[in-house]
């Protein structure tokens, strides 16, 4: 068997699980071929490359490509409207992957697209580029996974690194969530999340960083004239491997061993509206193929999708999830939502008065937690969770209220933002994270918990809605007596008398060619806390000296544990203040506090002429509401 293929071969849990080979069509029926547009038959840049090299000195093009290198990713407009930037990209990735890596060549880089077309394209040429530099010659390659979801990619790309002792390094085109026509790219080297100071400015990081690579022309060297297209081996379909795992996080906390697969599900009946996607179509045929009825609404394969077709899991007031909620009430079952990319999910459920209502985040770490710890703790193992800084207070509640009823679990606040998870979930370790926002991070393919058949400590997993939202209609069936999320989440409350805690958040934001500004901000807001804040009525960053927020500072009241997260967004221009409170009141108190830091800080910039636009209509209601005793 060809060396390349039995690498991908050993990643599967069954005979047939993993189809991969050369030149393969995928979902859309596309064969992915590295595309020359940008070069010229002896190999050598064509003018457009030339010349977009000697712009890499403008000062302008430097700030346009800045303010499109995120803390996490690149999203970008100006990468859309200067396709000449995947040439230099890949370039300097490649660069990049050397330095990292320590060697020349011999890398294996895993390439993944999300639902649009755009970034199939754009794949093309990055690995066009990537392979005419010979960085995956000598024992490298290149695995195409196909339009794939962001915790997939992520898990996979691992795990191939675990079982083959290399070959961690992923590439995966998408735009996530967001609506803006951008494109966009999240990035891993050496099985870990590459990102932050790695890829961009951050603090006191003013070198060294991908985008420096880039502007200062440090590429990796040309060495073939024509991409060699035989390192391309193409997966074209790991359901029946998915399935499988699916199956054993299942069994793994919830089913009896003996159930087959086909059965494992039976009975669960669900809602799902695909958009066309073919992230959605991924979880429909996983849950058939573990038996669950599944009514799916736009089943056809959309090619063409694009950002009018987002259902967000985490914007619960939206046009789109308000459509989602009527289903809800029209037929009675469960509907499931995930986003484009499939790394958020959520449910949405009829409640103990018939009202259709989606989960958040935290109510979703809630069952997952009570869950956890009971299944776990008769294995005589505890679990470790992680929580969103923003929405913490319940998780904590119910971590106090399990452990003095001896069912032993931790969880541990940890920033949102998906790397800050995800290296948490490593360094910790930890076995489930979910942020507010309906990201669910799991390790189901190196982590014997999850019912992987080898144990491999010390992965960061990946953001899988799929996967998390299978082991919940798991716990419905085998576990909550049938009770859907949001009648479960009620039972919980009143079992573990629960304070009902009130979350909220406002969203300022800068102008979109003002986005290099938010970090400047962010150091600000830092400063204003120390100098304003009551110590002895405050904890900043819930008092942990060694606890450094990247994008802002979080905040509670010792009195009333309030708490609130001022930071900037790392996927636009804008900022979040997210509170949570035990009653509506404090709430506000809080969110109006986190809204006069940021002001505060905004203020000060002006005052030492940064000139930037600050937009606060989001935040009109909180203006000079924070008691002055706060200060």
């Amino acid at each position: 068997m060809d060396s390349y293929i039995e690498k991908i071969h050993k990643l599967s849990r069954v005979p047939g699980g993993i189809i991969a080979g050369y030149n393969l069509p995928d979902v859309h029926n596309r064969i992915f071929t590295p595309d020359s547009r940008f070069f010229l038959k002896d190999g050598y840049f064509k003018p457009e490359i030339k010349s977009f090299i000697e712009k890499l000195s403008d000062s302008s093009v430097q700030e346009m490509i800045s303010a499109g290198i995120g803390y996490y990713d690149i999203r970008s407009q100006f990468w859309r409207e200067n396709p000449e930037f995947t040439v230099i990209f890949a370039l300097s990735f490649a660069k990049k992957l050397q330095e990292k890596l320590g060697r020349e060549d011999g890398i294996t880089l895993h390439i993944g697209v999300d639902a649009y077309k755009k970034h199939f394209e754009v794949a093309q040429i990055f690995v066009d580029t990537i392979l005419r530099t010979g960085i995956c010659d000598n024992g490298g390659a290149i695995y195409y996974w196909g339009v794939i979801n962001g915790g997939d990619i992520r898990n996979y790309s691992q795990f191939f690194q675990a079982v083959n002792g290399d070959g961690g390094n992923w590439i995966y085109f998408t735009m996530s969530h967001r609506p803006e026509d951008y494109l966009g790219a999240k990035m891993g080297i050496d099985a870990q999340v590459y990102c932050g100071p790695e890829i961009r400015h951050v603090q006191d990081i003013k070198s060294g960083t991908l985008y420096d690579a880039i502007i200062n022309k440090e590429f990796a060297k040309i060495k073939h004239s024509v991409p060699p297209q035989q390192k391309i081996i193409t997966i074209q379909d790991f359901l029946k491997n998915n399935i499988q795992v699916a199956a054993d996080v299942v069994r793994a906390t919830s089913a009896p061993k003996n159930i087959k697969n086909s059965n494992l599900l039976k009975g669960i009946e669900v809602g799902i509206d695909m958009k066309g996607s073919p992230i959605g179509k991924n979880l429909v045929d996983i849950l058939e193929g573990l038996g669950a009825s599944v009514k799916v609404n736009n089943s056809s394969l959309n090619e063409f999708f694009d950002c009018q077709n987002i259902i967000d899991p985490n914007e619960h007031k939206s046009p789109q999830m308000q459509e989602i909620y009527k289903k809800a009430e029209e037929t009675g079952i469960i509907w499931l939502v995930v986003d484009p990319d499939g790394d958020r999910g959520t449910f949405v459920a009829l409640d103990s008065r018939s009202r259709a209502t989606s989960l958040t985040g935290a109510e979703l770490l809630l069952l997952a937690t009570e869950n956890l710890a009971n299944v776990f703790n008769k294995k005589n193992e505890v679990p470790t969770i992680i929580c969103d800084m923003r929405a913490c207070l319940s998780a904590k509640d119910l971590e106090e209220v399990l452990n003095n009823q001896n069912l032993q679990v931790k969880v541990v606040p940890v920033e949102a933002g998906y790397p800050f998870f995800m290296k948490a979930m490593a360094e910790i370790p930890a076995d489930l994270a979910i942020e507010n926002t309906c990201h669910e991070f799991m390790t189901p393919m190196t982590n014997s918990k999850w019912g992987a058949p080898v144990n491999y400590p010390g992965y960061q997993g990946g953001d899988n809605a799929a996967i998390f939202l299978i082991y919940i209609l798991g716990c419905i069936k085998y576990q909550w007596e049938g009770k859907n999320p949001a009648l479960q989440l009620e039972w919980l409350r009143e079992k573990y008398n629960l304070k009902k805690t009130f979350i909220d958040e406002r969203k300022p934001s800068l102008s979109p060619e003002d986005d290099r500004y938010k970090y400047l901000v962010s150091d600000e807001m830092k400063k204003v806390a120390a100098n304003y804040l009551d110590k002895n009525k405050f904890l900043i960053n819930l008092g942990d000296p060694s606890l450094q927020i990247v994008s802002g500072i979080h905040i509670t009241n010792i009195h009333t544990r309030s708490m609130v997260l001022i930071r900037y967004s790392n996927t636009g221009p804008g900022f979040t203040i997210s509170g949570e409170a035990y009653s509506q009141g404090y709430l506000k108190e809080i969110l109006a506090l986190g809204y006069f830091i940021l002001k505060k800080a905004v203020d000060n910039l002006h005052k030492k002429n940064y000139e930037f636009k600050f937009f606060d209509n989001d935040a009109e209601d909180l203006k000079d509401k924070f008691p002055k005793e706060f200060l």
